[in-house]
């Protein structure tokens, strides 16, 4: 599939840009683009993603290319920014202060 920025090379690209930035600031952009979501969370708001998908013929390796074409340079700049850290320790962090794990990690010290 041939992509708009394939196409373009990088000055007619910036411009692009800008154009694209100052419409989003439209109202009649905004206008519509407030009443596309509107109508996404009118049709698809009680449904399952499960659901949405099967209507909209997604199939999971789809989603699966997608993850793996853009995980990689998502991880990069979360990592370089540091967030990525912050991501990780948050979600572990209730875990390793946990009083289970510091009395088995007792445990097998004592064992030594």
């Amino acid at each position: 599939m041939l992509r708009v920025l394939d196409v373009l090379d990088k000055s007619t690209a910036s411009s692009f840009a800008k154009n694209l930035s100052s419409l989003r600031k439209a109202p009649d952009f905004r206008h519509c683009y407030e009443s596309m979501v509107d109508y996404w969370f009118e049709k698809y708001g009680t449904n399952t993603l499960s659901d949405m998908f099967e209507e909209l013929d997604i199939q999971p390796g789809m989603i699966l290319r997608e993850a793996e074409r853009y995980a990689p340079k998502c991880l990069d700049l979360l990592k370089e920014s540091g967030q990525l850290e912050r991501l990780i320790r948050r979600r572990l962090e209730r875990f390793y202060q946990s009083q289970g794990l510091l009395e088995y990690l007792e445990e097998v010290r004592l064992e030594k």
